[in-house]
This record gives C-alpha cells, sequence and structure tokens, in this order.
C-alpha cells in the first residue's frame, strides 16, 4: 500500500442526498484519523480476517526495515523469530477470534535479520453485521527495556554478592569476616583461591595477610609474607596509580614481572585478577583471587566486581582508624544541614526530618511523590519504620536479592539509621535508583536526603563500558594504531603494536608530529592520504610505506576516520603491516624465473599435465631424454609418449591408490627417433583452491643402464647359486671320503700316546701331539663345513620338544669348566630359569649351540677373567639366555662381520683356536628352532652374545 492510501474501511460507497454532509463530515475525521496513525510512534498494523496485511504505517516501516510494497499481501508471519513461545500465538489467534483485544510481548526479526521485542496490542474491527472484518494490531518496541533489564538482573546479582560481603565485614570485621568475605568473593567470580595483601607501614614489604581457599586446595599465605616491594614494581605501580590488574594466562606476564610469573607459576596459578585499595589516594594494599584449572579471560564486569569488592574491604580494614574522622565529618555536615531547612521544598531531592525518636517532622514533595505516599501517611508524627513497611507492602520498593524476607532488609535499613555509616541504596519498582544519605541534627533528630541517582548510574556505566572498549581495543589491538591531530600530525595516542613495529618509545612518539619523527617518506605521501578521506571522513586502505626509527622502510595500509578529540580535528589510523606479504609478492616474480631456470638445468625432466593428461609443461631435459624439444610437446597426450599404453593407466592408478603421489615408477617410453628407453617417473597430484584435481606434475629420469645391469646381476646371481649348490653337493658327498683316514689318523696318535712313555722319545711325543691336536682340529672343521653344507643344502632336521633350560645349561657349564681352568676364567651363574621352565629346541643342537658360546668366550677371554650366564623370560613368550664375557671386545663392523663364514676377525693370528664357522652353525641352527642369537659388544668391555627360543607351550 502506497503513502497516503487509505486506512482500510467498512463505510459504504453509495449514500443519500441527505446524507451527503455527514458523510463529508466523517470522511474529515477519517482523514485526521488516518494522519494519526500515519504519524503514531508505535507501529500500527491492520491485517483482514485471514490475516493477510492490508495496511502498515510509517513506524512500522521505520522499525522493520520492510517496504509496504514488501509487507502489504503478506501475513504478518513473516516478522517471527522463531524465539515466541508457539503457545503465545495459539492464546493470541484464539483471543482476537473470540472478539476479545490480546495484549502481550514477543520478539520478532527484522528484514536485515535484527532481533527486537515488542508490546503488542491486537483487536479486532466488527463490521456492520457484526462479524469480524479486520485485525488491527498496535505494537511498541520494547528491546531497550527488555536489554536494561537483562543488565540490571546481571548487576543485582553481582551487587547481591558485595552486599554479602558488605553485611559479613560490617557484622564481624575480623580474620574470620575477612575469609568469609573472600570466600563470598571468590564463588562469585569462580575462583579457587582468594587473597588481601598489605603494604607495611615503610611501604618496602607486601603481605598476604588474608586468604580463602576451596576444599582439597593448598595455602599459600605462609610463602607469600614479607615480600619485598622492589621485586613487583611492575604491578605495584599500577596499583598505586589505582589501576587493577587482570592475568589472563599466568605464562603470558611480560618480563618486567618476572617475579610475579615465577610466584604464580610454582604454585600453579593459571590466572588471576587483583584490584587495589586505596584509601584518601592512598594505597595501602589489594585484594585478588586465583584460578588455578585453566588460563580464564576476564571480562571488564569481573574487574569492577573486584573493584567495588576492593572498595569494601579497604572501608572495612580502615573503619576503626577512621571512626574519630568520620565523626567530626559528620558533626560539620549535621549543622551545616540545619542551614538548609528553609530550602527543603525546593530541594531537587526527596528530604525528610525526624525527630530524636524517629517520627516525622517535615518533608517535601519529592520525597512524597518517589515513595508514592500519601498527605495522610506523611503526616508528622509517623514513625520511620512505619513507612519502611508501607514501602515494602505497597511494594514502591524492591527488596534486593541477598535478604531473607523484607523484615530482614528493614532490620538493615534501620541499623543503617542507628549507625549512619555511608549511604543507603534504594531501588524502586519503576526501576529508578535512590540514594539515601542520613544525617542527625544537633538536637539528635534526623534528616535523610533521597537523591535520584539513575541517569548518572546509567551514564557513568555506559561512559565507562565504552571507554574501557575503546582503550582496550586501541591498546591491545594486534593492529599499529593512532591518533593524530589532523593538521600538523601531531600524535596524540599511539598503541602497543606501533611502538613495537616503528620503534619509537610511547614517550617519545605521543606529542611529537609525524614531520619530527620523520616517519613519512615525503610531505606529499601524507598529503595524499588526507585527500584520499571521503565526505564522510574515512579513509580505505590507503597503500604506503612507512620509516621505522632504525630507517627500515615497512609496507602499510592504513584505514581510518575523522573525528574530534578534545576539540582538536583528529584521525584514527589502523596500520595493516603488509610488509611480509609485498617481499612475498617481489620475491615470487624473481622466484618464479629462478624456478625456470632451475627446471631447465636439472638432470631429470619436469614435466606437467592436465586433467585429460595434455602436457601443458615440460623442461629443457626432456630433448635429452625423449629427443622433443620442449615446444613440440605442449598439447600432446602423455600417453602416446609410453611403448605401452597399459603403462600409462599403471601409473595413474599408482596415483590413485598411493593418496595423488607416487615415486619411482617404472616404465618404457618411445623416444623421439622410435628408440625405447626405461624411465623411473615420480609425480603427483595439482589441486586447486577446492581440492579439485586439476592435473598432475613431476620428474621423469632415465634408468636404462640401471636395468640393463640389474638384468646382467640377475643372471650372475642365478649362475653362482647354481655353483653354490654344486658346491653343497659336493661336500655333502664327500664326508665319508674326509672323515674316514682323519678319523683313523686320530685313532692311530692317541695309541701311540698310550705307550709314549717306553716307546718315543721327547721329540717324537712332541710331534705325535702335534698329529694328533692337528686332525682333530681338521676334523672339526671339516665337520662344521659338512654340517655347514647339509644346513645350505637343507638336509638338516630339528626334533622341537620340550626340554629343561636349566639342565641343557647346568651340563654346558659342567664340559666347559675343564677349558675354563685351565685359562683361569672363572664362571658365575648370575640368574637361571628355574628346572619348570621348559623350552620347545632340538635339545642336541640346543646344546651343541650353547657349548660353542660358552666355550669362545673362555678362549676369547683374558687370562683370569669371568663369564657370568643368566636366563630368564623375555615377556614375548620366549627364554633369553646371555654368554657375557670380559674379553677385549667387538666394534661395531666386527659385530656385523661375525655370523659370515670363516670370519675370525684377526683370531686366526693368535693360538686360540677355531674354524670362524661355529658361530655360523649356531646361528643356523636357532634360526631353524625358532629363535634368534645376537651379539652386543664394545671394544675393552667384553661381549654378551644373547640366545633367544620358544618357551614350550604347558596345558
Amino acid at each position: 500500500m502506497r503513502r497516503g492510501s487509505p486506512i482500510p474501511c467498512a463505510c459504504g460507497s453509495s449514500v443519500h442526498d441527505g446524507e451527503a454532509g455527514e458523510r463529508s463530515d466523517l470522511e474529515s475525521e477519517y482523514k485526521k484519523f488516518f494522519q494519526a496513525v500515519e504519524a503514531s510512534p508505535s507501529s500500527v498494523v491492520i491485517t483482514n480476517r485471514d490475516g493477510v496485511i492490508e495496511y502498515v504505517n510509517e513506524r512500522f516501516i521505520a522499525s522493520t526495515a520492510y517496504s509496504r510494497e514488501q509487507a502489504v499481501g503478506r501475513k504478518p508471519s513473516l516478522l517471527k523469530s522463531g524465539r515466541t513461545p508457539p503457545e503465545v500465538y495459539e492464546d493470541l489467534w484464539s483471543t482476537i477470534n473470540a472478539g476479545k483485544i490480546w495484549r502481550g510481548e514477543m520478539c520478532n526479526r527484522k528484514r536485515t535479520g535484527e532481533h527486537y521485542w515488542e508490546a503488542t496490542a491486537i483487536a479486532p474491527i466488527f463490521g456492520a453485521d457484526g462479524e469480524i472484518t479486520h485485525f488491527v494490531a498496535v505494537k511498541e518496541d520494547i528491546t531497550a527495556r527488555r536489554h536494561a533489564e537483562s543488565a540490571l538482573q546481571r548487576r543485582q546479582e553481582r551487587d547481591a554478592i558485595l552486599a554479602d560481603v558488605t553485611r559479613v565485614l560490617l557484622a564481624e570485621a575480623s580474620t574470620d569476616g575477612m575469609e568469609e568475605a573472600l570466600k563470598i568473593l571468590c564463588q562469585g567470580l569462580n575462583a579457587e583461591r582468594g587473597f588481601l595483601f598489605r603494604l607495611s607501614p615503610d611501604e618496602q614489604t607486601i603481605s598476604n595477610t588474608y586468604e580463602w581457599v576451596q576444599d582439597g586446595g593448598q595455602s599459600r599465605r605462609e610463602h607469600l609474607m614479607g615480600l619485598a616491594c622492589e621485586n613487583f614494581g611492575w604491578c605495584l605501580d599500577q596499583f598505586r596509580v589505582g589501576k587493577s590488574i587482570a592475568v589472563d594466562n599466568a605464562a603470558h606476564l611480560p618480563d618486567e614481572a618476572a617475579e610475579l610469573k615465577s610466584i604464580l607459576l610454582s604454585t600453579d596459578v593459571q590466572a588471576t585478577i587483583t584490584a587495589p585499595i586505596q584509601m584518601g589516594g592512598k594505597f595501602i594494599g589489594f585484594i585478588g583471587v586465583d584460578v588455578d584449572q585453566a588460563p580464564r579471560v576476564w571480562s571488564a564486569d569481573d574487574i569492577r566486581h573486584l573493584e567495588r569488592g576492593a572498595e569494601i574491604v579497604g572501608l572495612a580494614l580502615l573503619r576503626m582508624d577512621a571512626e574519630e574522622e568520620l565523626r567530626e565529618t559528620r558533626d560539620r555536615a549535621y549543622r551545616a544541614e540545619q542551614n538548609l531547612t528553609d530550602a527543603i521544598e525546593s530541594m531537587p531531592e526527596g528530604f525528610v526530618l525526624y525527630d530524636h525518636d524517629g517520627k516525622l517532622v517535615i518533608c517535601n514533595s519529592r520525597f512524597r511523590n518517589d515513595y508514592n505516599y500519601s498527605e495522610e501517611q506523611t503526616r508528622p508524627g509517623v514513625h520511620f519504620t512505619d513507612l519502611g513497611r508501607i514501602d515494602v507492602q505497597s511494594g514502591t520498593v524492591v527488596v534486593p536479592d541477598g535478604y531473607k524476607d523484607a523484615e530482614t532488609y528493614l532490620q538493615t535499613k534501620l541499623k543503617y539509621r542507628l549507625k549512619l555509616e555511608g549511604t543507603f541504596p534504594v531501588v524502586l519498582k519503576d526501576g529508578r535508583h535512590l540514594m539515601t544519605r542520613d544525617r542527625r541534627t544537633s538536637s539528635g533528630g534526623l534528616v535523610s536526603v533521597q537523591t535520584d541517582i539513575t541517569k548518572i548510574k546509567q551514564t557513568e556505566e555506559a561512559l565507562r563500558t565504552s571507554e574501557r572498549k575503546f582503550w582496550s581495543v586501541f591498546h591491545a589491538s594486534p593492529s599499529l594504531m593512532t591518533i593524530t591531530n589532523a593538521q600538523n600530525g601531531r600524535f596524540i595516542d599511539v598503541n602497543a603494536k606501533w611502538v613495537e613495529v616503528i620503534g619509537y618509545d610511547y614517550g617519545e612518539a605521543v606529542g611529537k608530529t609525524a614531520a619530527e619523527l620523520k616517519v613519512w617518506p615525503s610531505v606529499e605521501t601524507r598529503k595524499r592520504m588526507l585527500e584520499m578521506f571521503d565526505d564522510n571522513g574515512v579513509l580505505t586502505n590507503f597503500e604506503t610505506r612507512l620509516r621505522t626509527r632504525s630507517g627500515k622502510m615497512r609496507d602499510l595500509l592504513i584505514s581510518g576516520v575523522r573525528m574530534p578529540v578534545d576539540g582538536e580535528d583528529a584521525m584514527l589510523l589502523v596500520y595493516h603491516d603488509i610488509t611480509e606479504r609485498k617481499t612475498m609478492e617481489r620475491a615470487l616474480k624473481n622466484s618464479e624465473q629462478e624456478v625456470r631456470t632451475i627446471l631447465d638445468n636439472i638432470v631429470e625432466a619436469f614435466y606437467r599435465t592436465d586433467n585429460e593428461g595434455r602436457i601443458t609443461m615440460c623442461s629443457a631435459a626432456i630433448e635429452n631424454l625423449l629427443g622433443y624439444k620442449p615446444d613440440e610437446l605442449i598439447g600432446v597426450q602423455a600417453r602416446e609418449l609410453y611403448v605401452d599404453p597399459n603403462d600409462r593407466e599403471g601409473y595413474l592408478q599408482a596415483l590413485k591408490k598411493n593418496r595423488g603421489r607416487v615415486r619411482d615408477y617404472e616404465v618404457r617410453l618411445q623416444r623421439k627417433d622410435g628408440s625405447e628407453i626405461w624411465a623411473a617417473s615420480s609425480g603427483h597430484y595439482i589441486y586447486d583452491r577446492d581440492d579439485n584435481v586439476v592435473g598432475l606434475e613431476g620428474t621423469t629420469r632415465d634408468i636404462t643402464r640401471r636395468k640393463k645391469a640389474e638384468h646382467e646381476l640377475l643372471l650372475a646371481k642365478e649362475q653362482a647359486e647354481q655353483a653354490s649348490a654344486a658346491k653343497t653337493e659336493f661336500l655333502s658327498g664327500m664326508s665319508h671320503e674326509l672323515r674316514t683316514p682323519l678319523n683313523s689318523i686320530i685313532g692311530f696318535s692317541q695309541m701311540l700316546e698310550l705307550h709314549s712313555a717306553t716307546l718315543l722319545s721327547d721329540k717324537q711325543q712332541e710331534y705325535l701331539d702335534i698329529i694328533r691336536t692337528s686332525g682333530e682340529h681338521l676334523l672339526t672343521l671339516i665337520n662344521e663345513i659338512l654340517d655347514l653344507a647339509s644346513v645350505e643344502a637343507g638336509r638338516m632336521h630339528v626334533h622341537l620338544k620340550p626340554v629343561s633350560a636349566a639342565g641343557v645349561i647346568d651340563e654346558c657349564v659342567t664340559l666347559v669348566q675343564p677349558l675354563a681352568l685351565k685359562r683361569s676364567v672363572r664362571f658365575a651363574v648370575a640368574e637361571i630359569a628355574g628346572p619348570q621352565v621348559q623350552i620347545q629346541v632340538d635339545r642336541m643342537k640346543f646344546k651343541q649351540v650353547l657349548l660353542n658360546l660358552m666355550s669362545n668366550a673362555v678362549k676369547y677371554n683374558v687370562q683370569g677373567g669371568r663369564v657370568e650366564i643368566s636366563a630368564r623370560n623375555d615377556g614375548a613368550g620366549g627364554l633369553r639366555i646371555d654368554v657375557t664375557d670380559t674379553g677385549q671386545g667387538l666394534s661395531a663392523d666386527e659385530c656385523a662381520q661375525l655370523f659370515e663364514p670363516f670370519q675370525r676377525l684377526g683370531a686366526e693370528r693368535t693360538d686360540v683356536e677355531g674354524t670362524g664357522l661355529g658361530l655360523v652353525l649356531a646361528k643356523r641352527m636357532i634360526d631353524a628352532m625358532g629363535g634368534d642369537v645376537r651379539v652386543t659388544s664394545a671394544p675393552g668391555l667384553g661381549s654378551t652374545f644373547t640366545v633367544v627360543v620358544p618357551l614350550a607351550h604347558t596345558d
């Protein structure tokens, strides 16, 4: 409906001549009514019987941001926010459909999406036939009131806490009272510990004089007594000027607060908030709370709450010292108030005078109006306690939270009037705040002045909140910020980030002009910035460079706004440091060329294809690889370069299988001249910003020579394996032919030894010993070679069965003892599993392994050395047996060669006999039994050979 369109009317269009005048008057009244509705400060909406909007006034348009064209023809449900309960709408329609007026409050949503509250009255409009034809709704925006109520509730909760603190301290100004007050403050701030520090009379030390700790917490007070003030200058300097300190995270405290940071972290304090206690402008101590669980961001309301608590605590601390001075001040005030008697009625505050019995003598009209008293209720002689009961019974005065009942509130007010300390706050049911200030007259009466401080409190709180928010954002901003005079560039204020980046101290910058500090590259640059401000005084994204104190230039993007500051035409500028971005942009340009140069000079060929497999880029090395110049391959399908197109599909499948990345995938490629090469290709997917695959890129290198060498190596390996098999077959078949003559030689030498004393000379005896020992050594060598050949030929069989580990170990120790005695080597059995421990091994071969390890530990030990045997469960289903000697030890390289055939590691140059095959056979045997043999050694520290074999399973 357009502006000026008439409000829907049930008036008919046809009239009799006699009714023309009456109709003209009606239309005139209708126009007046229409104009009044249009100008109404409330939103007016008229719908038809089905709820379709036919008219909205200007206020509706301004409130909802919907034009008439957007609203008319639609239903009011276009304003629904989803926050009003369905029951409200059900009650609304039930009421108006019954022909009654509905009143209520609901939360709606503007066209912009913003939510707002309205107090709504909806009434039906009846036609001539008595039926409902339309509905009219009159709505008032109550958003501000609802927000104020919410804020008032939060404030009342905090005020109740402070009232409890006040009550406690008034009732008992002692250690118990102070600790109870700290407990209340901690509970209100959800903290684990509360504390109060007092400054010593000589102002040299501070001490934690009062403390409260929640159940389960640990007291720290005794460790925080007599602390030197000089170590806490950072916080005490702020306290002395009345500033509170909120530490959201103790680990982030600055270096200047090192001592405080150390104390907090050593006591596991994560966050803390403290407020100074001042009296008469003099700093006497501070109060605070700690949080141990996790860092916390303290709100401005938390800080103010603690500051108010500090004020109350400060009053309690200094109450005794101040009582005398307070009485003198009160007497002077009482005498001065006598001179105000004649001006009582003209006073803007509520005023009432009681006699010494508490009976009303006189009051002004402001007092009666504020409390809604009648003349009868405020007649002379009424006692002030009677007025108090009228206040709470009528509901004129709201009993604050924290009082048990109205009687408790009245008793508190009575105590105040008996003590006459400070002021007494009063909250009226209409939301206004009064400050009651009572004083005694010289005759013993009582003067009470009621001052309406509602606007003052609202203004002060709004101003404090606004200032705190602005300066918090200004000084804590991660961006550089300044406030300067627009004309001469003089710095009025700068934030910490500006100081950090530009390099000038706060005191050096504030009061100086930009020209004096030479931060701008030229006067013309600053002038050009001023010209960039639009008609609304806004500057957006002015890019320039500024000079730091060190002379370096920083790239900055400046936005700002012009505003008055203390009568000056000033500018608030926000600088975004884009130095790194600009440096990266310049580096990117250089790097693109460098990358191209690098790609053209690397040995491997670089390539890039699109999502269809077409080559979009390749490096100069492609010519050496395939014989094509790079430009010849642009746009060519990559699969055309493969000898077998299936290799290309295999390469793509490998990419998918390995999450878009593959390395050294071997393929055959066809060169330009038709020849074939082997190549190893590595590549990965290329993604766009939305993580879609748009191609792939990678490198390819020629591995033809390597593949040829691998083929030749494979042929050589097969030939070596065949030769080894032939050797093994030969040795295995020669066992009888080699052993028989050696056994005969050894047998005859032993027979000769039986008669050596009578038949042989000493020289012959010596030769006989050489024959026997050489034969035995040779037989041992042949046996071990043949055993090794059997292993390699696959003819070694193991018969696994449960065997007592302790029994085998004891047998081996007994057999090696004679050899140990000959070399003066001591055996020590440190830890042996009991006889009940069974291992799953081939007993004969296992015993052969242990004998080999123990005899080696003796043979390669030092004269008079030591061998230690231990056996224990390894925790993984096996038994670990360690044989440790005190010999010369082995290097890491020697340990790596130890289990190779015929490897004695230099022992062949000594008198210690051996073949270099014992450890090889031992390892092969243990491997066949499902175990392991390993060595741990270091030069000069001896060696430890470890055998691990499976434990036998027992039912």
